[in-house]
């Protein structure tokens, strides 16, 4: 809630920031398809962008770099006409790639490895436009031979006789967490095949969504010490299943978006300072908003007019 003003200052009226979030397992429905289904004459082709580990904190770094590369940022409009705030998701639980990844790619809450989010991403209904279903590239599918950018089946599918929904997911920022190898400030320009993916899209007059499966926090201390240690029990880096009670850095998780644990659910720490894994340069799979919260923000090549519904960012 606002602070109340003091007696005898001038303060204009205090408002409530209004948020929009969305379920990871929704944005498919909620954001891209309503994107992609925004002209009622004809699909409007979306690009969905999962940048793999990339929490608020890491997106900040790099939203302001997507004009150098022509694109403008769209928001929603509100009920009252003016323009929302960037939308944010809410990542599945626990915060692993396996089961967040696998539920934003899907549409609904799921889990599974790269062969079962392609099959997923491509019947998922929401993103089947006009009898055409979506298609998804994993990383390892995106580059193309020497001197090529892209692989050919990636240009293909972006160009205009493509599908109305393509996706791809780049693993780059994830891939930093094990390997403790962070920039000091994130570059389009570093997270792989994205500038290109990007260049290819603008040019086909695709809009861009830009998401993540999850956040991360990074190794404590800053100097790279290890932080706070705790073995025992089953479960990943930054999870456990729930068969004791919690410990006071950990919190208890259990209901219909706990996809991991059963019944029982899982235990995952609240405090960044603290891993049950092997060191590495940053984890996921807690339940601090650094793992929970990620970007959902759209942007549209310079020129082309907001969908209904949308408005450029101030």
């Amino acid at each position: 809630q606002p602070a109340a003003p003091s007696s005898g200052q001038n303060h204009a009226p205090a408002t409530r920031t209004r948020h929009r979030m969305v379920c990871v397992e929704d944005v498919a429905a909620q954001i891209v398809a309503p994107l992609a289904r925004a002209t009622p004459a004809e699909p409007t082709p979306v690009l969905v962008v999962v940048l793999d580990g990339c929490g608020l904190s890491s997106f900040g770094e790099l939203a302001g770099q997507f004009a150098e590369l022509g694109y403008r940022e769209l928001v929603t409009t509100g009920d009252d006409g003016t323009p929302s705030p960037r939308w944010s998701g809410v990542a599945a639980l626990p915060t692993v790639t396996e089961v967040s990844r696998a539920s934003l790619l899907a549409g609904r809450l799921d889990q599974g490895n790269q062969d079962h989010e392609r099959r997923a991403f491509e019947r998922c209904e929401p993103l089947c436009i006009d009898g055409r279903p979506g298609v998804l590239f994993h990383q390892n599918r995106l580059l193309g031979p020497a001197g090529v950018a892209l692989a050919p089946e990636v240009t293909a599918a972006l160009a205009g006789s493509g599908p109305a929904v393509v996706g791809v997911v780049v693993n780059t920022i994830d891939d930093h967490l094990k390997r403790g190898t962070f920039p000091d400030e994130l570059r389009l320009d570093d997270l792989t095949a994205l500038v290109p993916l990007l260049e290819t899209a603008r040019t086909h007059g695709r809009t861009v969504v830009v998401t993540a499966d999850h956040g991360h926090v990074l190794a404590q201390p800053d100097d790279g010490g290890t932080g706070s240690f705790q073995g025992g029990g089953t479960g990943g880096e930054r999870w456990r299943h729930a068969d004791r009670a919690p410990e006071p850095a950990e919190v208890l998780l259990r209901g219909d978006r706990v996809v991991l644990g059963g019944t029982a659910g899982v235990l995952a720490p609240w405090d960044d300072d603290f891993r049950y894994g092997a060191k590495a340069g940053g984890y996921h799979g807690g339940a601090t908003p650094e793992e929970v919260l990620v970007p959902v923000a759209v942007f549209a090549p310079a020129g082309l007019d907001p969908r209904p519904g949308w408005e450029h960012a101030a």
